[in-house]
């Protein structure tokens, strides 16, 4: 009965959020046509008019996936889980991307630089209500994690109905694919612990859709379809088996994105089964940079961001450099550029 407990009452603290969110999208939208990103980064797509709604939703999004980040570092620090560590590198680089349309719209940012500390009062509270609740136990703790990126899935899909700025659009397409990876591995490990998430924002049917499809890789436009990398000139759909660095037994999967790296890249990969999890960086000359041991892993879906930096903290410069997924008796290794 605890986690039974545990899930009103967590549903309970983010219905506070909720009630928030839900006035800023109850905001008209401005009525302007929608427009495709197609592909682009943000800095070559229109500086367009905001809406009031535009300039609420990017400063409040701003403070949320900062608020998954720093719940995320707070519960590696309790339970040295490197999923935690992992996705709060990943919520790092959703945070820097709203501030980047901050600038470029020369919008006030509300961000706090330091760790579990807001602007927006309701976003301090839940920190500290979310952080004490996954201090529980393991499973608590992933729970809490899929409840994040339930929410942030929820908020990112209603903010989108009444966007229609292209760039703006194209971040928040790209979020919320993020937070569905998250949402699969968050999944997979509560499951492991024998709990069934069940959606609390989004729908089940949705929810059902999400983990139970393949983690999703590499940029969307606009309208969240899939965008090529022009890194590395291959398309990044399911089928791309070449740049994903399949096995043969196509079991052992991982990549990286963005690619090339600029400077930070995020390595996913999915394990088949249960197995011991080792990622080891390299340079062309075969001279090791970083190792991570991550112990025994259950099947599922993980991802590591490496922050161009070799084991002694020191920044490492642009070039071609190698990864080595050792999962049991299983490997790969995959090439990918770094630039700066």
């Amino acid at each position: 009965m605890k986690h039974t407990k545990l899930t009103f009452g967590l549903m309970t603290i983010v219905f506070v959020l909720a009630l928030v969110t839900s006035n800023l999208f109850a905001q008209p939208g401005s009525g302007r046509g929608r427009q495709s990103g197609g592909g682009m980064g943000i800095e070559n797509l229109p500086l367009e008019e905001l809406s009031g709604f535009e300039k609420t939703t990017l400063t409040f999004m701003r403070e949320e996936e900062k608020l998954a980040r720093d719940v995320y570092l707070a519960l590696y620090d309790i339970w040295e889980a490197p999923v935690f560590k992992n996705i709060a590198k990943s919520e790092q680089q959703h945070t820097d991307m709203i501030a980047k349309l901050l600038a470029k719209y020369e919008l006030e940012d509300p961000f706090v630089d330091e760790a579990g500390v807001f602007s927006n009062e309701t976003l301090q509270q839940l920190y500290h209500d979310l952080v004490n609740i996954g201090s529980a136990s393991l499973a608590d703790t992933y729970q809490v994690g899929a409840t994040i990126e339930d929410l942030d899935i929820f908020d990112l899909e209603e903010a989108l109905k009444e966007i229609d700025n292209a760039d703006i659009r194209t971040v928040y397409q790209n979020l919320m694919k993020g937070s569905r990876n998250h949402m699969r591995s968050f999944y997979s490990l509560l499951k492991s612990t024998g709990v069934e998430y069940q959606a609390q924002y989004i729908s089940s049917k949705l929810l059902e859709q999400i983990v139970t499809s393949e983690r999703e890789r590499g940029p969307v436009d606009a309208d969240g379809n899939p965008t090529r990398n022009t890194g590395n000139g291959r398309g990044q759909n399911r089928s791309d088996r070449q740049s994903w660095g399949q096995t043969e037994t196509q079991e052992l999967r991982a990549g990286n994105y963005p690619n090339p790296a600029n400077p930070t890249t995020t390595i996913s990969y999915e394990l088949p089964k249960a197995a011991p999890v080792t990622l080891s960086i390299y340079n062309m000359r075969g001279q090791q940079l970083q190792s991570y041991s991550f112990g025994t892993q259950n099947a599922g879906t993980y991802e590591l961001t490496w922050d161009a930096r070799d084991q002694y903290g020191s920044d490492v410069s642009s070039g071609v450099y190698l990864y080595r997924l050792q999962a049991g008796d299983q490997a790969l290794a995959q090439q990918f550029t770094l630039l700066k």
